[in-house]
């Protein structure tokens, strides 16, 4: 009869020894997935815009344009206790029926992306076009030379760091160890017959609007 008792005590405690780690593995596991999750859908605020109706001149139909751009403490600062955000406010009067916003960025590979290493990016260049190719070839000087600008000093020397990543030499090898891709952002939205307000935020692969519901 002891020796009965002994048997299932054992047994009972292997199940439980198993349910608990069966429990474990179970939790590790949604614990990774949540963490890639959050990882791969976490996105950082760059900018609020704000589109007027589409207005038209003698020069052809126009957007004004509010951009407030936000800029973020550097991890340094944050390690020093130092936490403020910035924001800077422009206005464009841009010609087109739609506006297109972005710039560089450089996306890690996977494995860096998993442990933090967020796409860097750069908000330089904001510009508008027309829908219609006839209005978009045929542009008047006025509509042409106020319909893009430079923003935070444009491109500069993105290019020369593209031109390296995809360049054949020891330097470009390296980048490719840790860099999935580097390419331009720029996504645009149409203007419509009434004021627009949009949030622009930065995601794993790009730029992305999105309207504000308030």
């Amino acid at each position: 009869m002891k020796q009965a008792i002994q048997t299932i005590l054992t047994l009972s405690l292997i199940i439980v020894f198993l349910l608990l780690c069966g429990l474990v593995t179970t939790a590790g596991y949604a614990g990774l997935w949540l963490h890639t999750y959050n990882v791969f859908t976490q996105k950082t605020k760059v900018a609020d815009v704000d589109l007027s109706e589409i207005k038209s001149d003698s020069a052809g139909e126009y957007i004004e344009v509010t951009l407030t751009q936000y800029s973020y403490t550097s991890g340094l600062e944050n390690l020093f206790g130092i936490s403020n955000s910035k924001t800077t406010t422009t206005e464009f009067k841009i010609y087109g029926d739609s506006i297109y916003i972005g710039g560089p960025i450089v996306k890690f590979k996977d494995e860096l992306t998993l442990l933090n290493f967020k796409t860097i990016y750069k908000l330089s260049k904001i510009y508008g076009r027309y829908s219609d190719n006839t209005k978009e070839i045929n542009r008047s000087d006025e509509s042409q030379s106020k319909s893009s600008y430079d923003l935070n000093g444009g491109y500069g020397d993105w290019k020369v760091l593209f031109e390296n990543y995809r360049s054949e030499t020891l330097l470009g090898q390296i980048y490719r160890i840790f860099v999935d891709t580097t390419q331009l952002s720029e996504p645009g939205q149409f203007a419509s017959n009434r004021t627009l307000k949009y949030e622009l935020y930065m995601g794993n692969s790009g730029f992305l609007w999105e309207l504000k519901t308030n």
